[in-house]
């Protein structure tokens, strides 16, 4: 489903839950050793390797190591940060994907819009608003107009108090730069995304409802 990355996922996650989780995996060879030990003894249960039944115990026993190695793998999945085959379970849980988000977006980018969604507390502060951005990939600064020297300073014309319930986002980049890290997207993927409409539409959700935010964005 994923391709050739998210078989790198797997494998790297699976090592990490071992070493977290104190997992042991159990190889095809100790599955069917467990299952030729439940077996009678005669002549009837041969246990040489290249007999009918060694064999038949073989094929049962790789079907145990793939369904052991999943069961590990269901761990990673509980997790927003690691998951991958739920992850469109996770969205739907959490109202995802975003209804300001019109293009499509990589596996990493989901992730963190998840992890977003999670945590988010809300707010209205300078701070809040900065974080927003931050986890959305932008760095920006605040230029608040509450007076006629706040607006002088930020190149603005003060025309009256309206000014007073605007804001501005300045944002260094025109865009928003979301890099392709190996392990955490899959197949396909470009190597970087970049958007902005992102911001602006976070922000217009998020801002106090009696105020008005501007975006400037520059080099």
């Amino acid at each position: 489903m994923w391709g050739s990355a998210y078989l790198i996922w797997e494998t790297n996650m699976l090592q990490q839950l071992r070493d977290q989780f104190g997992l042991v995996r159990h190889s095809q060879a100790e599955f069917q050793e467990a299952l030729a030990a439940l077996l009678p003894s005669g002549l009837a249960w041969p246990r040489e390797a290249e007999s009918v039944l060694m064999r038949f115990l073989g094929g049962l026993a790789a079907e145990f190591e793939r369904l052991d190695a999943r069961a590990a793998l269901l761990l990673a999945e509980t997790d927003p940060a690691s998951t991958a085959e739920m992850l469109p379970d996770w969205e739907r849980v959490v109202g995802l994907p975003d209804p300001c988000v019109t293009t499509s977006q990589t596996v990493a980018e989901r992730r963190l819009a998840l992890e977003g969604r999670l945590t988010a507390v809300g707010g209205q502060s300078r701070r809040f608003f900065i974080e927003l951005a931050s986890r959305l990939g932008y760095t920006i600064t605040i230029d608040e107009f509450k007076s006629a020297a706040a607006a002088a300073a930020a190149g603005i014309v003060f025309t009256g108090d309206e000014w007073a319930h605007i804001w501005r986002v300045n944002v260094p980049t025109t865009v928003a730069v979301t890099p392709f890290r190996a392990g955490a997207g899959a197949a396909g993927e470009p190597l970087r995304v970049w958007s902005n409409e992102v911001i602006e539409c976070q922000f217009n959700r998020y801002k106090p409802a009696h105020t008005r935010v501007l975006f400037a964005y520059h080099a």
